[in-house]
């Protein structure tokens, strides 16, 4: 499985942020006031935090917290929503289907769906849309294949409060300060160039995987449908497919068309 030696080489890449971290964590503990002793564990947390989260991650599926909802623009379903959801997540586990620990939606009227960790992510375009089961089903294949734990073990680590803080900045337009506060979130080596093609080859596996689990499901056809309407007409030629985390939709059709 060529995610775990990437995942092991980006936590190897990750050290420099790692002893970035650590040093101001000391060097503010210190200039507080704190005891050595005390200092010492504050850059010991403050360096290794994120790499324990994103292990922990890794291995056992630890969820996603308050930090990805609020980042995400996520909110909780609302009852007519749940009494919509609801009975297409129970109709897919009763398949056998791996169902999130839990699911928020996030209102965006383009029909789709996103997983990260063991939470699915809906847009509200997608509810009572004709495509919903068939979607969910293929979001479910990446909790059970693992896929999304692995996405959110790679978010993970870069540290919990300084992910929020940079993506704000960046969303402000404040580039250079969000440069500079990513140097002690760290994260970044998972998004340099050669390492992301390397991961973005994953994803597309694991669509493809997602996919599979779909159709093992019932949803083939129904799949085909939403790809051929709501993906196809969107693709465009990636040179080197670079960064490209899924395949061509005209790919994922013939594959579920064997």
């Amino acid at each position: 499985m060529i995610a775990a030696p990437l995942f092991f080489l980006c936590l190897m890449l990750e050290q420099l942020n790692v002893l970035a971290r650590g040093l101001a964590g000391y060097g503010i503990a210190r200039a507080l006031g704190a005891p050595e002793e005390i200092a010492l564990a504050v850059a010991t947390t403050a360096g290794l935090l994120p790499l324990a989260l994103s292990w922990a991650t890794f291995l056992v599926g630890v969820p996603g917290g308050w930090g990805l909802y609020w980042e995400l623009g996520a909110r909780r379903p609302s009852p007519r929503e749940k009494a919509i959801v609801k009975p297409v997540l129970e109709g897919l586990k009763k398949r056998g289907a791996t169902t999130p620990m839990a699911w928020f939606v996030i209102d965006d009227p383009v029909p789709n769906a996103q997983t990260l960790g063991r939470t699915i992510y809906v847009h509200s375009g997608m509810i009572g849309h004709p495509s919903m089961e068939a979607a969910l089903a293929h979001e479910c294949g990446h909790i059970a294949t693992l896929t999304g734990d692995i996405l959110l073990a790679l978010v993970r680590l870069e540290f919990l409060g300084l992910r929020a803080l940079r993506v704000y900045l960046e969303m402000e337009g404040q580039f250079i300060a969000a440069r500079i506060v990513r140097i002690f979130s760290g994260g970044g080596s998972w998004e340099l160039p050669i390492m992301r093609s390397l991961w973005a080859a994953y994803l597309r596996h694991g669509e493809l995987s997602a996919d599979r689990y779909a159709k093992k499901l019932g949803y083939a056809f129904e799949l085909i449908e939403y790809l051929d309407v709501y993906e196809r007409p969107l693709d465009g030629a990636t040179p080197f497919r670079r960064g490209r985390s899924h395949p061509y939709a005209e790919q994922r059709i013939g594959r579920l068309l064997r």
